[in-house]
């Protein structure tokens, strides 16, 4: 919470007791920041240590000043930290913690195309940070196909899909852009129904069999693409050349 004390308040602080004094009296303080908190702070019936930033001797302008900074350049937290987080504070869902264990494997599996790719903290250029990672993962981890695997074979079956593209891509930087990477997990559950149908197995070339046709898509002069921009493209293509079978009818 920011407070700004007015001249009523008689604010003084005691450097040998490390304290301030002040005033009891309305209107003291203004609120710069924390007015939804002090409401809260004021309905709950439980007290509270609540950690204070206290200005003084601030002018009007120079109080209206302050409170448009706070308003606009406030930042939330990173979302990876909220995740690091999570997991410190032991809420993780069940999901998150399977999310989490893929992505320490993956960074770290000699034998994973995202070894030494993924960004644990924050998004850096070529890298897969951990919310992308989350945003696309937690996305198959949902669908039909591997509901019915245990989480080694699921490991392994994300691990081919990504390994697959690797290897069929012509530019290997395009796996690390963020919103490729999330396209390319939105059409996973097709990918993997078509590879069975076809091949009667997902292994890694059986894999880059059926996604051939999209890995080698041209994506250059269309700008910069967003994960719907990518499925857009790919699911038409993808579509006319999975050849039909007597089983897929």
């Amino acid at each position: 919470m920011v407070l700004s004390a007015q001249n009523d308040a008689n604010l003084e602080y005691k450097a040998r007791s490390k304290t301030i004094s002040f005033a009891r009296v309305p209107k003291a303080f203004l609120v710069l920041d924390g007015q939804h908190r002090l409401w809260g702070y004021a309905k709950c019936r439980i007290k509270h240590r609540v950690p204070v930033a206290i200005y003084e001797g601030l002018s009007r302008a120079e109080e209206a000043k302050l409170f448009i900074d706070i308003n606009t350049n406030q930042r939330g937290v990173p979302a990876a930290l909220l995740l690091d987080i999570k997991q410190l504070a032991e809420i993780e869902s069940e999901a998150e913690s399977l999310l989490r264990t893929f992505f320490d494997k993956l960074q770290t599996d000699p034998t994973s195309a995202l070894n030494g790719k993924l960004s644990p903290a924050k998004s850096i250029p070529n890298r897969i940070s951990r919310v992308a990672f989350n945003r696309s993962i937690g996305a198959a981890l949902r669908t039909e196909v591997v509901r019915s695997l245990p989480t080694d074979g699921i490991y392994r079956l994300v691990r081919n899909y990504i390994n697959a593209f690797d290897a069929e891509l012509p530019d290997k930087t395009s796996l690390t852009k963020a919103n490729y990477f999330e396209a390319i997990f939105e059409m996973f559950d097709e990918v993997v129904r078509a590879t069975m149908n076809s091949h009667s197995n997902v292994k890694q070339s059986s894999l880059q069999d059926t996604i051939r046709v999209i890995a080698k898509l041209d994506f250059s002069g269309r700008g910069k693409l967003t994960k719907r921009g990518y499925t857009d493209l790919m699911q038409p293509v993808f579509r006319k050349g999975v050849a039909l079978s007597a089983e897929m009818l």
